[in-house]
């Protein structure tokens, strides 16, 4: 009779209890809550709300390495945009006055003197000298000079692939850099959410152990289970606080900027891709490939020309006009017959033989840009299959996240609703805290597992765009 009371008291006491628990349970989620709320808040303001477009176009206007590419791009503008210049001729003119310290003497013949001899008159030459030359040159003139004017154009055409390289790659891993920080944010959310939880864990473990109803071995896990949360979530906050002043440098911005994110964008998992396709585009229109492709077709046009300037022959062809003034400048008139033209037509015609000759250095030299390029084009074809299997390995990866993200999806609902009636069951007492710990620990790792299979799938995404080098966003969009 006294068991049976007994009984039915302690079953009223708990009652009380679980009722009592249920109303501080409900009460510290709404403190919680607001707590959370408060404290984002007062971080939000300190905080530049920025959008992944915004990223994108703050990179691309202020990165500095950016700037560099399209610095070294402009470079090559120039030589391309005058490659005609090659046929100007040389153009030089001159002039001089010289005087020379002594007037040189001139004895001519004045007739016969007495004896029959000779007499001669002294006359100076005057002691200032004028001329001048007008002269134009053309030389070297080869038919490599045209070959010449196609590098240059086509130097500047990889030039300008390669800064669309530079800004794809900036853009590229702006993208995935926000994506990694909006799923940061949120994990690190759902980390402290577990902290408030296990605060409220430990509460309730209190309040039970001073119940009577948990013994206190109880109270001492939820206290270690809390304590080895702070440490995981600071760390996870520092390691925020690193990737976000990597994106203020890339942006341009000082690196102590904060960012609020985004949350991460939930995808279309349904996307169908055409792994053929895919690797065909990709193998005909990476960046990479185009990039590698104009410098080898640069390097064949200089091989080119290497030859014609080492088979061929070259002429150069000049013509100068050379005034001299004959008589003294500063006493005679300059205009008359005292100019004498001392100019000339020139046209002359080289070839060096050096390049036909298999054992010479200019010789060796053709040779091994010629191995040059057999190796440029080894290269290519390593490449594009690189570059396949890259490709692949991405689709299966996507194909991967996606079919992980619908079972994850269904494990979060089964650990949200486990955990749900586990805390339950703690708190009235039924439950052991290592249960309640366990099924917290499974919610956890479901909803971060959910989490990093999207980031995967929208990873793997923009590494196709990339590849198959189309703007970012249109896979998603189409």
């Amino acid at each position: 009779m006294i068991n049976r009371y007994s009984g039915i008291a302690l079953g009223f006491i708990r009652g009380i209890y679980r009722m009592r628990n249920f109303m501080c349970a409900a009460g510290t989620f709404f403190l919680c809550a607001g707590f959370v709320w408060a404290q984002q808040e007062a971080i939000t303001p300190q905080k530049r709300k920025i959008s992944v477009e915004e990223a994108v176009e703050l990179a691309l206007k202020n990165n500095l390495s950016l700037q560099a590419s399209k610095i070294t791009m402009e470079k090559t503008k120039r030589p391309s945009d005058l490659s005609w210049n090659q046929f100007l001729p040389v153009v030089a003119v001159s002039g001089s006055l010289s005087g020379a310290n002594k007037a040189a003497e001139t004895k001519v013949p004045a007739g016969i003197g007495p004896g029959g001899a000779f007499v001669y008159t002294t006359s100076e030459s005057p002691r200032w000298g004028m001329n001048g030359a007008f002269q134009i040159q053309w030389q070297k003139l080869n038919i490599a000079m045209f070959e010449g004017i196609k590098q240059l154009k086509q130097t500047y055409e990889t030039g300008q692939i390669t800064y669309q390289k530079a800004k794809f790659q900036l853009e590229r891993d702006i993208r995935k850099l926000y994506a990694s920080l909006s799923l940061a944010q949120e994990s690190l959310f759902v980390q402290e959410q577990s902290l408030a939880l296990a605060e409220e864990q430990v509460r309730t473990a209190g309040e039970n152990y001073r119940a009577g109803l948990s013994p206190e071995l109880t109270l001492m896990q939820a206290r270690l289970n809390r304590d080895n949360l702070i440490p995981v979530i600071d760390q996870a906050r520092n390691n925020m606080k690193v990737s976000m002043a990597n994106l203020a440098v890339f942006m341009g911005l000082p690196y102590d900027t904060g960012f609020d994110f985004g949350s991460v964008e939930r995808a279309d998992f349904s996307l169908p891709l055409d792994m053929a396709m895919l690797i065909n585009e990709a193998a005909s229109r990476k960046i990479e490939i185009q990039e590698l492709r104009a410098t080898i077709a640069a390097t064949r046009t200089a091989r080119n020309a290497m030859r014609y300037q080492l088979w061929t022959p070259s002429v150069d062809f000049g013509w100068s006009y050379a005034p001299v003034f004959n008589g003294d400048p500063f006493k005679d008139d300059w205009t008359g017959s005292r100019w004498n033209d001392r100019g000339a037509l020139s046209l002359s015609l080289s070839w060096s033989l050096n390049g036909i000759l298999p054992f010479t250095t200019q010789a060796s030299n053709l040779r091994d840009m010629e191995d040059t390029l057999r190796g440029m084009d080894v290269n290519l074809a390593q490449l594009i299959n690189a570059t396949e299997v890259e490709v692949y390995n991405t689709v299966f990866l996507i194909s991967q996240a996606r079919e992980s993200v619908a079972a994850q999806l269904k494990t979060v609902e089964l650990a949200q609703k486990t955990y749900e009636d586990t805390l339950a069951a703690f708190r009235a007492g039924l439950r052991d805290f290592l249960e309640v710990q366990n099924v917290e620990q499974q919610l956890r790792q479901a909803q971060l597992g959910v989490l990093q299979q999207q980031f995967n799938f929208l990873s793997g995404i923009i590494d196709l765009e990339y590849a198959i080098c189309v703007p970012f966003g249109t896979l998603l969009n189409q």
